[in-house]
């Protein structure tokens, strides 16, 4: 046999040997070409799960800023691949999530001036404070050129470094500026990150100044605009396209700064004053709070003093040292305190002193550290409101001043409707001289109490916006402002000086145009003299609240107000300042029945839930209108509470001490959260105490859809919708864009029409309002096109409840709805 030459086992071991060469080409490609476009998947994968992570930062970051409670948010820095048996991986996909610093990192509002006078000791003319940036890189092998992910100055964005010498495009809206509430809000970083790795790292965003106090600001030459310079990567363009920035030309205009690269200007163009919050968040190590930048008067009776110490963000400091000024005299009997929780101090004065000193902060070196006040204690009277403060006291050694005595309290004066929107009290001349009173100013404690009007014909008592009479001899006079319904006398955080002396211009705002003017005030009656010992009283009809934004009755029962009365005594002019507290017009013996816990039939409650929830960016937005009948004189208030069933920090209570109105609440964050929204009305016990004599709760969820139980609080007297249209005009190249022309009958009780457009998907949200009638209204959220949206016309009765609307549901496609 020969074996030599058997050629049977040559196949087999060649196709075995093609076979494995085979499977080694395969695995080679797989590894080459599959295996890299997976992992790509992974990462692209998790770039967009850091995304919502790092939008979650940014709201935590929003959220703290704005209740002051810290939550903390994982991030997800790398990832992992999946395991494979015969072939490679890379390592683990790592990132990097820093902090970073602009070339100049400040803050700053120029040409603004606070309202208030103390407060506009420290902000006047501009406000500035340094800021920083959150990053993240991806550290990808596969996924070409991913974005960074930044968040600065509330927005978060994609931001491509190599693309254009760097280029962010947002991905959420601002917050920097609302044009509908006329808020401006800056939320700074502070502190140090810096990590790298491929797990996840906590962030917890903490309140180094916070939750943001609101501070009434207004422009401080009015004829040009406010102007907010802010350090960002994303462009002028971007913010105009991608956020409501560019919604509302004329009034906020954003470009970028002309010498700077990384800072863009926004002007602010609004009329009258305007909202400012500000708050310093933390995020890291070496976060630092602010510390006490200036100091402000809270109360002076004359007998006590309270002052409040507070950071450049507006926000109370405890613990810091308040000292009488070496220099003054010291009618305290202790040098200094501390402040308390509340950042608060307050000295008690020592019998039988009389001073004027100075209290500081630091070294004092500057006004804003100190407050100067004037105390005395040499004589009685003060009664329950106290005396004492701007400039009182008497001349040439002696004790007296006007003083206030007895209880102030709330009246109903001769306008149409019943609610006691009227203060009256009493002052004492405690001079050994007559005195003749020529001006007296208010000042509401409640900053919403911003409107006087008596709503009544005549002049005098309950008919006049001030009357003042004296008691021992019925001389009196009276100052009338002439004004048309929609009209009302502006009350600011300074408050509202009416002149017994003469006729003056007073500032006007006008609901129906929504727009400030003036009138002259018309003084009637004679020279208002009060004799040694004798009393006159003094009566403003009547105050309304929220003027600028929804006005509406007020029962002003239980609110403070702070009152300086002007005279002259032996030729010279000088003032006395009371903080009075209006007692229910029961304890004035008046208001008819029903106190000591009311009686008589329960209240009945109306109520309309607007839910205008933008999800995409989280943020919550309602609007509860309401109204109460069946009242009776132990009304103190009516309270809704937005209760998140899921979230507690997302909660609210909002109030009003009308029987009839609108309460907006708003958070930024909380969307598609359950709310149980209760209406409580509130009414007085007659002995010091309050019970909720009716209730009634809506449960809804944040989704920009209203509750099917919404009634109608539309009256015989209040505004209608009589006509309007709506015109998509959507397209590719611009995004969503809606028309709108609408037309509110010409008669009825109306504050303003709010035409607002947010998307119940992924789009955005925007809005305007207005007047009675519209035309060309355009309206265009900054993105969102083919994406469903809901479009509202609100019409607002006169106490700030929606009273008629149109909604539609209409796809930002281009046609209809």
């Amino acid at each position: 046999m020969r074996f030599r030459d058997d050629e049977r086992a040559v196949t087999v071991q060649i196709g075995a040997i093609l076979l494995f060469a085979t499977i080694i080409i395969a695995l080679s490609l797989y590894q080459a070409t599959v295996v890299p476009a997976q992992n790509a998947d992974v990462e692209y994968k998790h770039s967009q799960t850091v995304q919502n992570q790092l939008s979650d930062v940014r709201n935590a970051i929003l959220r703290t800023a704005g209740s002051g409670n810290s939550q903390p948010v994982t991030v997800s820095l790398g990832t992992q691949y999946p395991s494979r048996v015969f072939l490679m991986n890379p390592p683990p996909a790592t990132g990097t999530l820093r902090t970073g610093a602009y070339e100049n990192g400040t803050v700053q509002l120029s040409n603004v001036n606070a309202t208030n006078d103390e407060t506009r000791d420290f902000l006047a003319g501009s406000w500035n404070a340094s800021t920083k940036y959150l990053a993240f890189e991806p550290d990808y092998s596969e996924y070409d050129n991913p974005p960074d992910l930044l968040y600065e100055s509330s927005v978060l964005s994609n931001y491509y470094p190599n693309a254009d010498n760097g280029t962010a495009i947002p991905l959420t809206d601002q917050l920097l500026v609302d044009n509908e509430t006329k808020t401006i809000t800056l939320v700074t970083l502070n502190g140090s990150v810096s990590t790298t790795r491929a797990s996840a790292v906590s962030v917890t965003p903490e309140a180094s100044s916070a939750p943001y106090q609101r501070v009434q600001v207004e422009k401080a030459e009015t004829a040009d605009p406010a102007v907010l310079s802010v350090p960002t990567k994303i462009s002028a363009a971007q913010l105009r396209n991608q956020t409501d920035l560019g919604s509302h030309p004329g009034f906020v205009d954003v470009t970028d700064h002309p010498t700077e690269s990384d800072r863009v200007v926004i002007e602010v163009d609004w009329d009258g004053e305007f909202t400012l919050q500000t708050s310093r968040i933390g995020l890291g190590s070496g976060s630092e709070n602010p510390g006490a930048h200036y100091l402000t008067l809270i109360e002076n009776r004359g007998d006590r003093v309270t002052v409040e110490a507070r950071d450049r963000f507006n926000n109370a400091e405890s613990g810091v040292t308040v000292s009488v000024s070496a220099s003054e005299p010291d009618p305290f009997g202790e040098s200094s305190k501390q402040t308390d929780e509340d950042g608060r101090a307050t000295f008690e004065v020592s019998d039988n002193e009389t001073a004027t000193t100075t209290l500081e902060i630091d070294d004092g070196s500057t006004d804003y550290e100190r407050v100067t006040v004037t105390v005395d204690t040499t004589t009685g009277g003060g009664g329950g409101g106290g005396g004492g403060g701007g400039g009182g006291g008497g001349g040439g050694g002696t004790a007296g001043r006007l003083v206030h005595v007895g209880d102030a309290y709330a009246f109903d004066g001769e306008d149409p409707g019943t609610e006691p929107g009227g203060l009256n009290l009493t002052v004492e001349n405690t001079y050994g001289s007559d005195v003749t009173i020529t001006d007296v100013t208010v000042e509401p404690e409640n900053i919403d109490l911003n409107g006087l009007s008596d709503k009544a014909s005549g002049e005098g008592y309950g008919q006049s916006e001030l009357n003042v009479e004296a008691l021992d001899t019925g001389t009196s006079a009276a100052v009338d402002v002439p004004l048309p319904d929609d009209e009302y006398t502006y009350v600011s955080d300074r408050g509202l000086t009416l002149s017994l002396e003469e006729n003056r211009e007073e500032r006007i705002y006008d609901t129906s145009e929504r727009s400030f003017t003036t009138t002259e005030t018309s003084v009637v009656g004679s020279a208002v003299t009060v004799s040694s010992g004798n009393r006159a009283e003094i009566a403003f009809a009547e105050f309304y609240a929220s003027v600028t934004n929804g006005v509406s009755t007020v029962n002003v029962s239980n609110e403070d107000f702070r009152v300086s009365v002007t005279y002259t005594q032996n030729g010279t002019s000088k003032t006395d300042e009371f903080v009075v507290y209006a007692e229910p017009p029961s304890a004035a013996g008046g208001g008819g029945g029903g106190g000591g816990g009311g009686g008589g039939p329960t209240p009945q409650i109306s109520f309309r839930l607007d839910d205008l929830t933008h999800q995409d960016t989280s943020a919550v937005e309602y609007v509860g209108s309401y109204s109460v009948s069946d009242t009776n004189a132990s009304f103190e208030r009516v309270e809704i509470e937005y209760a998140n069933q899921n979230d507690a920090s997302a909660s609210d209570t909002r109030q009003k001490t009308a029987t009839r109105g609108g309460l907006q609440y708003t958070s930024s964050y909380g969307a598609t959260d359950t709310y149980d929204v209760t209406v409580d009305v509130i009414y007085s016990d007659g002995a010091g105490g309050e019970y909720v004599a009716a209730s009634k709760t809506v449960t809804d969820t944040a989704d920009a859809v209203n509750p099917s139980t919404n009634e109608d609080l539309s009256t015989g007297s209040t505004a209608t919708l009589d006509s309007s249209t709506i015109e998509d005009r959507s397209n590719n190249g611009q995004g969503p864009r809606y028309r709108f022309d609408y037309t509110v009958s010409s008669s009825g009780g109306f504050s303003q029409t709010r035409i607002v457009v947010v998307s119940t998907g992924n789009g955005a949200k925007a809005g305007t309002s207005g007047g009675r009638t519209g035309t060309d209204v355009d309206v265009n959220p900054s993105y969102g096109l083919n994406e469903p949206f809901k479009l509202s016309i609100l019409v607002y009765g006169p106490d700030g409840a929606v009273v008629d609307d149109r909604i539609v549901l209409d796809t930002a496609n281009g046609s209809g709805p």
